[in-house]
């Protein structure tokens, strides 16, 4: 047992504080905080000190409030106690562990000083912390507990630690609202209502019109991690996006697959949705009105859609589909010789073969597939893939065997269709994915496809990939051959990983749906385990590698090679 002195501002922190007391109590630590004096700011400066220097770890919790001055005369600088308690602790050497709150996540302007009060001192305050520590970000609430104690622990036990970073894909936010900076004042009420209605929104103003690889890699990471995505549009911000109407079509997209709970917002002088942004459920929103009711009806379908709204320690899990579109599927049976123009004489007649075979069991092969690639029926019956994972993540999320340290499961889908048409938008965005890991759900049939084959290939190929493929369900004996030899062709690294090292997170040739949920079952928790962790440096592993003089092809340079228009 360790005795651990948190230090914070009273007010602004006081539930982020009974958190972390929480969380190091239940790890049998003594917590000495304002607490263990009154419940005010203004406790005696030599008390405060003196417990400072009798710990053995010190925590600082920072905010945007500055906090209490005493005006005393063993105060002649004229500091905060929470500054004060800082300066102690490092004087006396005290490990000191920094946590300071996140200036992108939401936080009630009420509890942050202004410019006119303290704001600047604490303004230089943070900046000295990131000069002489090294602090991690907060949301709140949320995630400052597990933090904390993650962070202890570590540092009791290696004493030359860092604070530990939280998952790199947990949920810290129930919506993040993105609208036009001409409609900050709106935006601003809206998430004041939600905020009512205790949801964890934040802001994102420029998001709307991401149009570099950067900015879309930004978004990503942003959209990773909420539950939900609100479009506030407006008749001004519609004609802004009329301009630009192919990148707003690639960020609604992006919201959808990685929420799958995007919901605009209009308010009521907007106009109609464009077709190309319709492809959600739309809201009425009057931020100037003050009844609740319209935002209560906002958080009803949010929580219909997203069973993981406002829960906490939920971690999001890329999953990857790599499966026909209805339309390509047909245009396969339609005209075969068309597409197989573009294969090798060798893979043409060996999708001849199969596409016989398919056809003399069933003349409709094709309707098992969708519109979205996720809607896939891989067994021809009314279930799609995504239901059949929606459940499995269900049944996960409603007990604890098998996710381990009470986190939930949040689906997050990477469609494909960015990496078959190299989308150079994207790239960053799917390398980030690639390299961090995720599981891919591979259609054996759609391995043929010519639009699909090149590109998933340096997608899957990565050791960090859970893989699995799909036969389809009229599969004869015949051609099971066949497929196995096209997955060992296209799919060399999770194949030897299956045949050679009886990797369990990699399965070939599934042919049953009781199968497929075994394997869900079985490989999503364990793929959630491996995205948590952080990966490796590739800046030091790509130097390691230039002094060895070794060269390796990564998935940006086996997606997009070099010199090719990006």
């Amino acid at each position: 047992m360790a005795t651990i002195y948190l230090s914070s501002t009273y007010v602004d922190l006081k539930e982020c504080r009974e958190r972390v007391n929480r969380a190091l109590v239940r790890l049998n630590h003594k917590v000495v905080a304002m607490e263990s004096y009154v419940a005010r700011d203004d406790r005696t400066i030599d008390a405060c000190l003196k417990d400072v220097a009798q710990c053995d770890v010190y925590v600082g919790l920072f905010a945007h409030r500055y906090g209490f001055i005493p005006n005393t005369p063993d105060n002649p600088q004229s500091l905060s106690i929470t500054e004060l308690e800082l300066r102690k602790a490092e004087e006396l050497g005290k490990p000191c562990l920094i946590f300071v709150q996140d200036p992108n996540a939401p936080w009630p302007p009420a509890q942050m000083d202004s410019q006119a009060g303290h704001g600047e001192r604490i303004a230089k305050l943070r900046e000295s912390l990131g000069n002489k520590h090294t602090p991690l970000p907060f949301r709140g609430t949320e995630d400052i507990g597990e933090l904390v104690a993650t962070s202890v622990t570590v540092r009791l036990g290696e004493p030359d630690a860092a604070p530990v970073a939280p998952d790199p894909r947990q949920l810290g936010g129930d919506c993040l609202l993105l609208h036009s900076p001409a409609d900050a004042a709106d935006a601003q009420l809206i998430a004041s209502s939600l905020q009512q209605q205790r949801l964890r929104v934040r802001l994102a103003p420029k998001a709307l019109f991401s149009s570099t690889p950067e900015e879309f890699e930004a978004l990503d990471a942003e959209a990773r991690v909420h539950q939900s995505a609100l479009v506030y549009v407006t008749a001004n911000s519609l004609s802004q996006y009329a301009t630009r109407m192919a990148d707003m079509t690639r960020v609604y997209a992006l919201l959808e697959a990685r929420t799958s709970c995007l919901l605009v917002l209009r308010h009521p002088l907007a106009p109609a949705l464009p077709a190309e942004l319709a492809m959600t459920k739309a809201m009425p929103v009057d931020p100037a009105d003050p009844s609740a009711l319209q935002f209560a009806a906002i958080v009803t379908e949010l929580q219909a859609r997203n069973p993981t709204l406002r829960a906490r320690a939920v971690v999001g899990l890329p999953i990857v589909v790599a499966a026909m579109t209805r339309n390509e599927a047909i245009a396969l049976q339609q005209n075969p010789k068309q597409v197989g123009d573009l294969l090798t004489a060798n893979n043409l007649a060996r999708f001849e073969e199969l596409r016989l075979s398919l056809e003399s069991a069933s003349t409709k092969w094709p309707e098992r597939y969708a519109e979205s690639r996720a809607d896939w029926k891989p067994f021809g019956r009314a279930t799609s893939l995504r239901e059949m994972i929606d459940t499995v993540v269900a049944r996960l999320n409603s007990t604890r065997a098998g996710v381990g340290a009470q986190r939930k499961i949040k689906v997050q889908y990477y469609p494909i269709d960015p990496v078959v048409t190299r989308d150079p938008l994207l790239r960053n965005v799917y390398g980030n994915m690639a390299r961090s890991g995720c599981v891919a759900i591979v259609d054996e049939l759609s391995l043929f496809h010519p639009a699909i084959r090149p590109q998933i290939q340096a997608l899957l190929n990565q050791s960090q990939v859970s893989v699995m493929t799909v036969a389809p369900v009229a599969a004869a004996n015949t051609f099971e051959d066949l497929l196995e030899a096209e997955a060992r062709r296209q799919l060399v690294e999770p194949f030897n990983r299956w045949q050679m090292d009886f990797d369990p997170q990699c399965e070939f040739g599934v042919e049953e749906e009781h199968h497929l949920r075994r394997w869900l079952h079985r490989s999503l928790p364990e793929t959630m385990r491996q995205v948590r962790q952080p990966g490796p440096d590739q800046e030091r592993l790509a130097g390691f590698r230039k002094q060895l003089g070794v060269q390796r092809q990564g998935y940006d340079e086996a997606l997009f090679p070099p010199g090719e228009d990006r």
